[in-house]
């Protein structure tokens, strides 16, 4: 296996199991807003389970489309790599879910309720579609990029997966915080004081709201900085602009780029590793990002600024890159 499939098995197996930590946030909470009546008869606990069942499997669908988004679009640009993550997550979140089913309930209780076959056709189909999806847009994007010919354009890619095992830990010990604060509590908030809807609406909605705001890259240009993201700021950084760009610490990174402000985070990409960020300081703000390549990067940047020097001589000193 080279290293290109190694990366969409990871990615496959962590937006699996990502996924699955959904419907159990979901499942709970449904339970919690609507649990067996007391002193329940044989018809109403048939009729409550079959709710439950329904509800979350129209859930777990939900959450199998947007696992096979978010492994998709880190491998979008090698069709087959995006397609098979993306697949990959739905059988991994289902393989999940269908093991954690039988050791509750057992082999025969999922026999009874479940179309094994089934499940894994639709599952199929849903990935397959939604990456395709992805995929699809990407493709556009790129023939876009080819018939203007911007080849002063050069793409930098973010770091996803982390670069050690201390990385990791660290990372995701980030990611329980975050999770919890900007997730769980408002979902356990409104579901209590508000209604069962509410809370797994809420789910969903800070879901695709974090994907809205994240960065999918960063495009260099003769101009500047060009940050691909559907909603959030800056979307468009001038040379002019910049007046610094250094790289950063782990400490600062989590302290600074992840933790504070929660929302939106001045770290907007799906990176999963605390090493080997920049600090780009514009306008008196600042942002930081995660280069897949940081010796690319810096390349890119100290050529770009020398343009930037050459073209706006009056503010040269704000071009430079610092040293570090």
């Amino acid at each position: 296996m080279n290293a290109t499939w190694q990366r969409a098995t990871v990615i496959s197996i962590l937006f699996g199991f990502a996924g699955f930590g959904l419907l159990l946030v979901f499942a709970t909470v449904l339970w919690w807003a609507y649990p067996y009546p007391e002193n329940a008869s044989q018809q109403e606990i048939e009729f409550v389970w079959a709710i439950h069942t329904l509800a979350e499997k129209l859930f777990g669908f939900l959450v199998v489309a947007l696992c096979a988004v978010g492994a998709a679009a880190p491998l979008r640009r090698t069709w087959r790599m995006g397609l098979g993550a993306a697949i990959g997550s739905g059988l991994v979140y289902q393989g999940v879910a269908i093991i954690t089913y039988i050791s509750k309930f057992g082999f025969s209780a999922y026999l009874e309720n479940h179309l094994f076959w089934s499940t894994v056709a639709v599952t199929v189909a849903v990935s397959a579609v939604f990456g395709l999806i992805v995929i699809r847009n990407s493709c556009r994007c790129d023939h876009h990029k080819t018939s203007t010919k911007t080849k002063s354009m050069s793409v930098v890619k973010p770091r996803i997966l982390p670069r050690s095992l201390r990385d990791a830990s660290l990372s995701l010990g980030v990611f329980v915080i975050q999770f919890t604060i900007l997730l769980i509590l408002p979902a356990l908030f409104l579901a209590v004081f508000v209604s069962l809807l509410s809370g797994a609406l809420c789910v969903i909605a800070i879901y695709l709201l974090f994907l809205l705001f994240t960065v999918k890259e960063i495009r260099v240009t003769n101009e500047g900085l060009h940050f691909i993201r559907l909603a959030g700021s800056p979307r468009r950084i001038r040379w002019s602009e910049v007046s610094s760009i250094t790289k950063v610490t782990s400490r600062e990174i989590i302290l600074r780029g992840w933790l504070w402000p929660p929302f939106p985070a001045r770290e907007m990409t799906l990176s999963f590793t605390a090493e080997g960020h920049y600090r780009i300081a514009f306008n008196g703000k600042y942002i930081y990002y995660p280069p897949a390549d940081t010796q690319q990067f810096e390349a890119l940047l100290s050529a770009h600024l020398r343009y930037g020097k050459t073209m706006q001589p009056k503010c040269a000193d704000a071009h430079r890159l610092p040293e570090h």
